[in-house]
């Protein structure tokens, strides 16, 4: 599969030409990103758990 990128000149700065294909991809990236950022800050509030405010205001 040959993928071939166009590209807009704007103000001297070529843009690239994303088709809506490219766009899904990046949604799932991002999508898969966001899950994973939840998983690993799940993980570090087990293993060190966040300051409780009421206690202590200071920490």
């Amino acid at each position: 599969m040959s993928t071939v990128m166009t590209y807009t000149n704007v103000n001297g700065y070529l843009i690239p030409n994303l088709t809506y294909k490219s766009g899904e991809h990046l949604l799932e990236v991002d999508k898969a990103a966001r899950e994973r950022e939840e998983v690993i800050l799940k993980q570090l509030e087990e293993k060190e758990p966040l300051p409780d405010k009421e206690k202590d205001q200071i920490a």
